[in-house]
């Protein structure tokens, strides 16, 4: 199955004036909005069938002219 790479749109955060705001509720804040980020992308690559569901990469091997015994010429 060939995966084909899709970009990831930027997700929705709620704009919230922080400038009122105790550090440590814009820290819980900040750390939500990337825990949403990484949930969304976790998702992603499970469906690409990149990861399995507990994070851990379904395919090892490197491609041909990746690995380190590959005779690659860069055009230089």
């Amino acid at each position: 199955m060939a995966a084909t790479a899709t970009s990831v749109p930027p997700q929705p955060v709620e704009p919230t004036p922080v400038s009122c705001m105790p550090f440590e509720e814009r820290l819980k804040r900040v750390i939500a909005a990337g825990r949403f980020q990484l949930d969304h992308e976790l998702a992603r690559l499970h469906a690409l069938g990149i990861i399995d569901e507990q994070g851990n990469l379904m395919k090892t091997e490197l491609p041909p002219d990746m690995r380190p015994d590959a005779e690659r010429d860069f055009g230089g």
